[in-house]
């Protein structure tokens, strides 16, 4: 189990490389999009490093599809313009092409209206995450909950433009504490999930 625990207070901290494994651009955008919300207490960025294939959108005459790319950078928007929150997760180690980094990643952050945005991803290929994570504080409710997953080399392309697309997330369970709101989830393998919370 790995615990997730926001804390609705200002932090920074130093820019750090584009850890974990390329194979599949959502983790690589994961990864990515962290090294932005992670620096410094508000986030004003979300950008792609420059690599080949980190397209959001495809063309071809008149046709045009999202990319899986696309999507993580949608459920990501809602760190722009919040505050980040400090955020404790212990390190799930995996190892891939001899580099060594956490199957559990995740960003903080609280918006203007009070709003505590979470994102999560799964970089396994082959295991579920059950997560327990607790909003200290006060009651939150889980007004929004998005998850984005598929196969290891899922892809979208012109023959099927939405074979990876973002669902609603219904299966996470959520109970008032004395400390504030625990919620447990369970993430499936290759997954980003995307959770705002609302006093």
């Amino acid at each position: 189990t790995t615990f997730f625990c926001p804390l609705v207070q200002p932090v920074g901290c130093p820019l750090s490389p584009c850890p974990g494994p390329r194979s599949r651009e959502e983790k690589a955008r994961h990864h990515i999009l962290l090294q932005d919300t992670h620096c410094g207490s508000r986030v004003s960025k979300v950008t792609p490093c420059n690599e080949p294939g980190g397209a959001v959108i495809l063309t071809d005459g008149e046709k045009m599809l999202l990319t899986p790319t696309y999507h993580v950078f949608d459920m990501f928007s809602r760190h722009q313009g919040a505050t980040l929150v400090e955020s404790i997760m212990p390190m799930d180690p995996i190892t891939s092409d001899g580099r060594t980094f956490s199957s559990v990643s995740h960003s903080a952050s609280v918006d203007k209206e009070g709003n505590v945005h979470l994102t999560i991803a799964n970089l396994s290929c082959d295991e579920d995450k059950k997560i327990s994570l607790r909003l200290d504080g006060c009651a939150y409710a889980l007004c929004d909950a998005q998850i984005l997953t598929g196969e290891m080399n899922a892809k979208n392309d012109f023959d099927s433009p939405e074979n990876v697309k973002i669902v609603p997330f219904d299966s996470a369970k959520i109970e008032a504490c004395a400390c504030g709101t625990e919620v447990e989830i369970e993430l499936p393998k290759v997954s980003v999930l995307s959770l705002t919370f609302k006093k």
